[in-house]
């Protein structure tokens, strides 16, 4: 699926990564490609989309189930997660200029030296707020497709006539700094990176 994604970024995705240095196991400087907050349109069907696919056929799968068995599934579904590839019917209705800066995006508190050179600080360590306010408002986008394709497994539980007796828990593996303390991604114990979004089931009265 990370494949398709790439492909997906008209094939060439050069731009879309950065080199960083970082040490391995043995204290060896290690030099690799980071993902930079560059967002590419996904230009063809949005049916095709990995993460769609993924939950239109969770969703076909609940559906084809016998009313009376009980069942567990998991959909994975990589957005927000870069690649920020993103449907055409979901580009750009973020507007960037409307993203207030976050906190220390300017300047960063004093801190170990090691956290500077996190990759995801070493990525954004040139770049203006103006220029990554357009991954950040990306990162939106995306975040607007994830819930699409939540909701496309949703309608689906609905029509297997099982919602009503079916627990739904949406959550994630960590939060994204979005260029707080100028950072990108995770990596660090600050709050937006370990704010793991989560939905439960709602409580019955």
């Amino acid at each position: 699926e990370h494949v398709a994604l790439l492909k997906g970024q008209s094939g060439d995705v050069r731009g879309a990564s950065a080199r960083v240095q970082t040490r391995d196991d043995t204290g060896a400087v290690v030099d690799w490609p980071f993902s930079l907050p560059v967002a590419s349109e996904w230009t063809g069907p949005v049916a095709a989309h990995p993460d769609r696919e993924a939950a239109d056929r969770v969703s076909a799968w609940i559906e084809s189930l016998p009313h009376d068995q009980p069942f567990a599934a998991i959909c994975s579904i990589g957005a927000p997660h870069p690649p920020l590839t993103i449907p055409t019917d979901f580009w750009s209705r973020c507007d960037p200029g409307a993203l207030p800066l976050p906190a220390g995006f300017e300047t960063p508190p004093p801190e170990p030296p090691a956290l500077g050179r996190m990759p995801g600080r070493q990525v954004l360590r040139d770049w203006s707020w103006s220029k990554f306010a357009q991954g950040a408002a990306a990162y939106c986008d995306y975040v607007r497709f994830a819930d699409h394709c939540l909701g496309r497994l949703l309608d689906g539980l609905q029509r297997s006539g099982r919602a009503s007796e079916t627990l739904v828990i949406a959550t994630a593996d960590h939060g994204e700094m979005l260029g707080a303390q100028r950072f990108y991604q995770k990596e660090v114990p600050y709050e937006p990176s370990i704010r793991v979004p989560l939905v439960p089931p709602p409580v019955a009265a």
